[in-house]
């Protein structure tokens, strides 16, 4: 006797819900929503990825040139400046990844709105902590821990919105396709400044 396969359940015919407690929410509220879900990534969701265009810039005003040995021309780049930005960037993607597990179990425990406030105010946070970065232990500390956190918080942040696709269910690919667009785009943000 042969055993039996399992049967592949059958799909389900109900349409996918909104976000609980939104049932009520008229359409223009809604679109509120997405719509700033969208220029939530697109501003913030992959700024550490735009390091590239990031680097020259922090070269040419001298982040990290006090670690040079003092052998080093006067406004050549030298080998420690070099390690020292491109070990930030190293850092930050690094802990991006160590930090999506915590971000899921905040994002289960908060919900994707508030989840998603709490990570866009880290995220300023580190944009104001990374613009204070200059010369000495506490400018290193500033430019690391700036970009640390709005490495971390961006993406996090871009995984809150997915969820809002719900509120419209026949736009769900639409609306994830700009917020992934928008995602691919932050990295170019830099390249704008």
């Amino acid at each position: 006797r042969s055993p039996s396969l399992p049967q592949p359940m059958p799909a389900s015919s109900e349409p996918l819900l909104p976000p609980s407690g939104t049932s009520d929410w008229g359409t223009g509220r809604r679109l509120i929503v997405v719509v700033s879900a969208v220029l939530c990534c697109l501003f913030n969701a992959g700024l550490a990825f735009g390091f590239s265009a990031l680097l020259p810039v922090l070269i040419d005003s001298g982040a990290f040139h006090d670690v040079c040995s003092s052998s080093s021309a006067g406004g050549a780049t030298c080998p420690e400046q070099l390690a020292a930005l491109t070990g930030m960037f190293t850092l930050a993607t690094s802990l991006l990844n160590v930090f999506a597990l915590p971000s899921g179990a905040l994002l289960d425990c908060l919900g994707p709105k508030r989840t998603a406030g709490c990570l866009l105010l880290c995220s300023a946070a580190g944009c104001m902590l990374f613009a204070q970065g200059g010369d000495g232990s506490q400018g290193h500390i500033a430019f690391y821990g700036g970009f640390l956190l709005f490495a971390i918080s961006g993406p996090s942040m871009f995984n809150c919105t997915l969820s809002f696709s719900n509120f419209f269910p026949k736009r769900k690919g639409l609306i994830c396709a700009c917020l992934v667009g928008c995602f691919d785009a932050s990295s170019s943000i830099f390249v704008g400044l």
